[in-house]
């Protein structure tokens, strides 16, 4: 039982050391630095620092692992990868993905050769290039004492801990290591807990705790101060940025250091944890990458397998990976039936504790340990995109997860049906799958500043409207939508108040001749009559080319928005 939590982390006041974890490198600054400090043997060198590449990244960073190369198991497997005809890059992945501590898991630490320093301590460079802050702003151990603005090491997870504050899973728990100034020989660790709000990751020290095995008492302090950084994942990479240097670490099993790595090998058994998503029917990934002695890939000792879910048995399957260095794991297998089977997801490789997967959509958790209250919001209005009104919102914390899946599932059948009708009576709406919108030109709907529809709009939302009934009517979904918001956008010419008038007008005009001229049953206009909502949004939400100017055409627009039944009403 947990007796005492003096501090709550949302109440605790911050000093922001703020550092970006950015993707890959980045320009180093500065290129190069002289500084004196004391090596091992206790000589003093003024060391000319410059540990970049011709990019400008800093080269310790550089890894065995064959990224790139497919792996599998070469005893049993002699097929091909089979890529997915269309999938996200990675960095669109990492662009929208919603992080969350897991994604932490693992032991990020610096990557260098011994350099006659420890070497579970910060290397040679990483202490001649280092900026320092008073130990005391973040805790009260280190008063008097200066540290590194950046922590050279990060260990998080349940199984990378060994420390009773994990029992406490009301928090995300790491521990932070940083150097010491003067000091090559040892650096300060402290255990923290961290949150993720975005792209921003905030860690709280641990001022004092204390354990009671035989009663399993667990008390704890926090510190009054917090560290929020924010941060970009590359592959099995971290770099972490201030606003005059960075660094880069890389997870453990994946570091160059020879005196480390006993065998170039990494291995990984993870099975689906208990409250996640799963990818396909994919329960369980088992994957192995050794090299020879020559530093190639050895196929005998290597292998990839998955544990799949097929009508509540569990199969196991041998199919064939590849990560590349950008963090892109793209993997394919047979499944029991022979149906090949592909995916490329981001992977957030987390040591001993499993992996994370993500197409930037949904995560997929294969951890070693339980997700904790305190680890995984799965679901909120963000997954629903647009089709959950706000005066809805709050109606997700009363469902349970089963009912949440269920009706994401029901939502993406409904989408997918849309788009199967659409393309096979040759409908002209694009629909974002993300959002659930369903977008129709306004300039084959009016003419140039007109809220009346032309001749050619009729017949055009006659095909449309007809189509979208069809499918709304299927029995499946009864019930299940509670409004359709019929919305009318502008381009950003003219007064903001015309446009709002001319897109309100242009949306009841679309109502009206679906509920009137329209060839629809009597039934299904009545159905519509409730479910048809107009709203004029002038130009509050242009579309822009990738450039960010706006696109007038494509801004000029009018959209059917579905909105979810959460209450059931």
């Amino acid at each position: 039982m947990i007796k005492s939590k003096k501090q709550a982390l949302g109440m605790i006041p911050a000093l922001v050391a703020l550092l970006v974890l950015t993707a890959c490198g980045g320009n180093s600054k500065p290129a190069q630095t002289t500084q004196t400090t004391s090596n091992t043997d206790g000589a003093e060198a003024a060391a000319e620092v410059s540990d970049t590449d011709s990019s400008g990244r800093l080269s310790d960073s550089d890894s065995f692992f064959p990224f790139g190369e497919t792996f599998y198991d070469g005893r049993w497997y002699s097929g091909e990868l089979v890529e997915p005809e269309e999938h996200k890059t990675a960095a669109e992945i990492y662009s929208v993905v919603k992080y969350t501590p897991q994604m932490f898991y693992g032991d990020y630490r610096l990557n260098h050769p011994n350099d006659g320093i420890q070497t579970s301590y910060a290397s040679n460079v990483f202490l001649h290039r280092c900026e320092w802050m008073q130990g005391g702003n973040i805790s009260t151990l280190l008063v008097g004492r200066k540290i590194s603005s950046i922590p050279y090491r990060i260990v998080a997870g349940n199984a990378e801990l060994d420390n009773p504050l994990i029992t406490d899973t009301s928090y995300n728990w790491c521990q932070l290591y940083f150097a010491v100034e003067d000091d090559t020989n040892n650096g300060v660790s402290l255990d923290a807990a961290y949150t993720v709000e975005g792209n921003t990751i905030t860690f709280t020290p641990v001022a004092s705790w204390s354990f009671e095995e035989e009663t399993a008492q667990l008390d704890y302090t926090f510190e009054p101060t917090t560290l929020s950084y924010t941060f970009e994942f590359c592959g099995p990479r971290l770099t972490l940025k201030t606003d005059t240097w960075e660094y880069t670490l890389i997870e453990r099993d994946f570091t160059s250091w020879r005196s480390y790595i006993t065998e170039e090998t990494v291995s990984v058994e993870s099975s689906l944890s208990q409250n996640s998503r799963k990818v396909g029917d994919i329960t369980g990934i088992d994957m192995t990458v050794a090299l020879d002695a020559d530093g190639n890939l050895n196929t005998k000792k290597s292998a990839f397998s998955l544990k799949v879910d097929q009508n509540g048995q569990t199969k196991s399957c041998n199919g064939i990976a590849k990560w590349d260095e950008d963090g892109l794991f793209t993997f394919s297998y047979a499944d029991p039936s022979g149906e090949t089977r592909s995916y490329s997801l981001v992977m957030f490789y987390c040591g001993f504790d499993g992996i994370v997967l993500s197409d930037g959509k949904h995560n997929y958790y294969y951890l070693s340990t339980f997700l904790s209250e305190a680890s995984v919001n799965h679901y909120t209005i963000e997954d629903l995109g647009a089709n959950i009104s706000e005066e809805d919102a709050e109606e997700l914390q009363y469902l349970s997860d089963e009912e949440i899946e269920e009706i994401l599932e029901t939502r993406d059948s409904l989408l997918e049906d849309f788009k199967n009708a659409f393309n096979n009576n040759g409908i002209a709406a694009e629909i974002d799958q993300e959002t659930g919108e369903i977008v129709l030109d306004s300039s084959i709907l009016f003419a140039l500043a007109q809220s009346d529809l032309s001749d050619e709009g009729k017949s055009a939302l006659q095909a449309f409207i007809t189509t979208f009934a069809s499918v709304i009517s299927d029995e499946k979904y009864d019930g299940f939508i509670s409004k359709v918001e019929i919305q009318g956008h502008t381009d950003t010419d003219g007064n903001y108040d015309y446009n709002l008038e001319l897109s309100q007008l242009r949306a009841e005009s679309v109502k009206d001749y679906c509920l009137g001229e329209a060839s629809l049953s009597d039934s299904m206009k009545k159905k519509l009559s409730k479910l048809l909502v107009p709203v004029g949004y002038s130009y509050d939400h242009p579309v822009y080319y990738e450039d960010g100017t706006v696109n007038k055409d494509a801004s000029r627009r009018v959209e059917f928005v579905f909105y979810i039944n959460l209450t059931g009403n």
